[in-house]
This record gives C-alpha cells, sequence and structure tokens, in this order.
C-alpha cells in the first residue's frame, strides 16, 4: 500500500478509522511521511458497482448453502467475523436471484430440446408439457392466477378456495429454486458461471472445489449404477422387508402399515410372539428328494416327486408342460387319455391334489424327517411350498417336516470351484463318485444318486470341516 499523494509505504499500524460494509471495510490510514501526512483511504477488497464483492459472494454462498441472513450471521459470529445487516444480504440476494433464473432457464434449454428430439418433432406435446410444468410451480406455492388464465382442470383452489393447502413462499424463493435447478443440471461448476455473470472474479478455491465435487459425484454415480451397488440395495430391500414382516407377525396389525386406517380390527388382540423352539431329543431322518415340473417358474407345477429309497409319484398337469422342460425331463401328458409318459413308456399318474397327500402320508411315517435337495432353497422348496399352500396342506407339510438342506449351498462351502469346475449335481457326480452312472432329471434317480452323494462325500467332509 502506497500513499496517494506521495507514493510513500503505508502501514496496518497507521490505520485512525475504518468504516465496514458487510464484510468489506474501508480503512483510512494517515501517511507518515512529514512533509505529506494525507489520510489515504484503503479498500480491503473489490468494489463492482459501489458494492464489495465479498458482500456478493456472500449472498451467493447463503442461496448455494441454502442458509438465511440469521444462519448466515450465526456462522460468521463463530467464526469471530463481524456480521452483515440483513437488509444489506437481502438487496445482494435479489441481485444474485435474477442472475441465477437467467442461467437456470438457459441451463434447462439443452434437455428441454433433447425431449423434443426424443418426442420425434411433436413440438404440440412438448409445448403442451412446457405450460403445464410452468402452471405447476405457481400453483403449489399459492399462485392460481396461471391455472386459471389455462383453464386447467385439475386445480383444487378453482373448485374450493377455502381447503386448499399451499407451500410457505418467500421473495427468495425463485433463487433457491434456480439454485437447485443449477446443482442437479451442472453441479458446482455453476458458481463460475453466475460469479462472471455479475461481474466477480471466479475464484480459485471456488474452481477447484467445483472440479473436486464434480469428480466426487461422477464417482459416485458410477458405484450407484455398478452391479454391486444394485445388489446390495436388492440385499437392503429384501432384508428390510423380512424385518418388517416378521415384526408384523409378532406385533400384529399394530405394526402393519397404515394400522390406524383398519378400523374393522381390534388392534389391542396382537399374536402371541412364539416361543423359541428347541431341538428334539430323537436324531433327525435325512430324507433326500426331488421333484420335476412343467417349466422353471415357481408358479409351475409338479409332474413328478420321488423322496427316500420307496417313494415315486406322478402328478397330472394343470397347464401345458414347455418343450424344454419336455425335453430335459422326457416326461410328457395327453390330456385325451390322461396319460402320463415318462420316456415313452406310460406311468401311472394321480391329480396333484392326492400326489401331495401321498408326499405328506409318506413323511408322517418318518421320524422327525429334513428334506434334502440340490438347489432346492431356490426351486424345489418354493414350488412344493406354494403348491401346498394353494391345496391348505402347507401347514399339515410345515407340521411334519423339522427343516431342510440345500447340498449346492453346502457344496460350495466345503469344495473348491477349481477342484469341480461346477457345482451342478450331475457334474458333482461324476467328480466325487466312481463308476456311478445314472439318468439325470428323472426325480427318482436324481434322489437314488443324490443320496449316495450327500452320504459319502459331501456330509461326510462337511462333518470333518466341524471337527
Amino acid at each position: 500500500m502506497y500513499c496517494t499523494s506521495c507514493d510513500a509505504r503505508l502501514h496496518l499500524s497507521d490505520i485512525e478509522n475504518e468504516r465496514r460494509y458487510g464484510l468489506g471495510s474501508i480503512l483510512f490510514i494517515r501517511c507518515q511521511n512529514s512533509v505529506c501526512s494525507s489520510l489515504n483511504d484503503v479498500r480491503t477488497g473489490k468494489r463492482n458497482s459501489g458494492t464489495f464483492d465479498i458482500n456478493s459472494k456472500l449472498a451467493l454462498a447463503m442461496v448455494h448453502t441454502g442458509m438465511g441472513p440469521v444462519q448466515t450471521n450465526n456462522l460468521l459470529a463463530t467464526l469471530n467475523l463481524p456480521p452483515v445487516v440483513p437488509s444489506t444480504l437481502k438487496k445482494r440476494e435479489q441481485k444474485i436471484d435474477t442472475t441465477l433464473e437467467t442461467i437456470a432457464k438457459k441451463s434447462c434449454l439443452e434437455p428441454q430440446k433433447e425431449e423434443i428430439e426424443k418426442g420425434n418433432g411433436k413440438t404440440k406435446d412438448s409445448e403442451s408439457l412446457r405450460k403445464s410444468l410452468d402452471i405447476i410451480v405457481p400453483h403449489l406455492y399459492g399462485d392460481h392466477s396461471p391455472c386459471a388464465n389455462e383453464d386447467v382442470t385439475w386445480c383444487s383452489y378453482q373448485k374450493n378456495p377455502s381447503q386448499f393447502r399451499s407451500f410457505g413462499s418467500s421473495k427468495s424463493l425463485t433463487g433457491r429454486i434456480s439454485a437447485s435447478v443449477l446443482q442437479k443440471n451442472e453441479g458446482h461448476k455453476y458458481l463460475e458461471k453466475v460469479n462472471k455473470a455479475v461481474g466477480l472474479s471466479p475464484g480459485e478455491f471456488t474452481f477447484k472445489m467445483a472440479l473436486k465435487t464434480a469428480a466426487k459425484r461422477k464417482l459416485q454415480k458410477a458405484k450407484q449404477i455398478s452391479l454391486q451397488a444394485k445388489r446390495k440395495h436388492r440385499v437392503k430391500k429384501i432384508s428390510k422387508s423380512c424385518k418388517e414382516a416378521t415384526k408384523e407377525i409378532h406385533e400384529g396389525v399394530t405394526y402393519s402399515e397404515a394400522a390406524e386406517l383398519h378400523q374393522d380390527e381390534e388392534l389391542t388382540q396382537t399374536t402371541e410372539i412364539p416361543n423359541r423352539s428347541k431341538r428334539p431329543e430323537n436324531p433327525f431322518t435325512y430324507v433326500v428328494f426331488d421333484t420335476e415340473t412343467t417349466g422353471r417358474e415357481r408358479n409351475s407345477d409338479i409332474l413328478q416327486i420321488a423322496a427316500g429309497h420307496d417313494f415315486n409319484v406322478y402328478a397330472q398337469p394343470r397347464c401345458e408342460i414347455y418343450d424344454q422342460a419336455s425335453a430335459v425331463n422326457m416326461l410328457r401328458y395327453d390330456r385325451r387319455t390322461n396319460t402320463m409318459f415318462h420316456r415313452g413308456i406310460p406311468v401311472t399318474s394321480k391329480p396333484i391334489q392326492e400326489a401331495l397327500l401321498d408326499f405328506i402320508d409318506y413323511l408322517k411315517k418318518v421320524p422327525q424327517p429334513v428334506l434334502v435337495g440340490h438347489n432346492a432353497c431356490s426351486f424345489d422348496i418354493p414350488i412344493i411350498s406354494n403348491r401346498m399352500a394353494e391345496f391348505k396342506l402347507f401347514a399339515e407339510f410345515s407340521s411334519h417336516v423339522f427343516g431342510f438342506v440345500d447340498t449346492l449351498k453346502i457344496s460350495k462351502r466345503i469344495f473348491q470351484k477349481s477342484d469341480v469346475v461346477n457345482y451342478k449335481q450331475e457334474n458333482l457326480v461324476s467328480k466325487l463318485l466312481t463308476n456311478c452312472t445314472y439318468q439325470a432329471h428323472d426325480a427318482k434317480e436324481d434322489v437314488r444318486v443324490l443320496t449316495t452323494l450327500f452320504t459319502e462325500k459331501i456330509r461326510r467332509k462337511s462333518l470333518m470341516r466341524r471337527t
């Protein structure tokens, strides 16, 4: 700093007075040259149209962060900086709001053009969409004059103004909405455009922070669309649904969604929390089972159920058997003669309900049965459970089954993939059992071979790992 009269060096220690304008100031410094001794006014920052740039940037920061004058002054006071008069902040904010609105409208033009191009030049639809968007925002905040001008039928204010509710509004609403639009469309880089538009310096740290935020935002977006993130989101959603379902069972209708709307139910009568099931004293009996179905969907009909050493039943399907399924399990059903064919040979079949009852009767004779199947958790168990529930047999079925074992899940834990290549039952049999041939996708044959595989290899190795 130099004296404007004699070019002598000025020192901050010679300040005689200070006039503050928000965060900016004018310092009055006396020249120490004995010949000059003039009083110099020194500005602490740049000024644009008589206003300190720092105040304009403070107003922009206030809008950008979503704060008001009170919160801004609280922040300044915490940093031990002099507060700014709220009226000064509001004046600067009004100027910034106009610039923000102009830049926000420009940022929306490109997406609007893209929407028009996607609409194959349907300018009538795009114009109608633009008018609707122009009407909706004022409508939400209490201005219904555009609704009346365009003769909008969905505006409830026109029908009954006394019962219409609107969001609160303020003079700074336009600027804050514009800032939100710009952050969504362009990220924090819009701050540089606003600074240039109002004649402020772009700001070195503002630019660096905008680049850093944009890079972080791009990385987060890439993670969100990754397969791993989608799987994690799906697992969380399923886990949340399971927890809510469990609590609804334990707590009754008082925990269910929109419980207050169920006026016809007694909310005080809740289901009792069931006692913890105890492990029976007698050992379990592992019963290997398998099913063949009309397709791969969980709502498919069952064609064959085999279990243990001596249970095998064919069920008459109520829907057509998919060609791919028939090519795999070699089962075909002739509706004209009500005859089931396995590998071209007629076999005895019965209605699905009778087949399920026979399966339950077989399990009743087995002491504490635990059903064992390959890929049972994802396929066989859901299909059997769905069919049991359809014929009101699920409670009876559940009372006689003490659990399930999926050999596919166990195999993935105890066998290295490099040793077995894949975990299909046919492949595990060929890799782990010697001199064992069978006709795959025949439920009876699958049960016979899986019994040997489970007893000699899977169960034995899993027990060895425990010990």
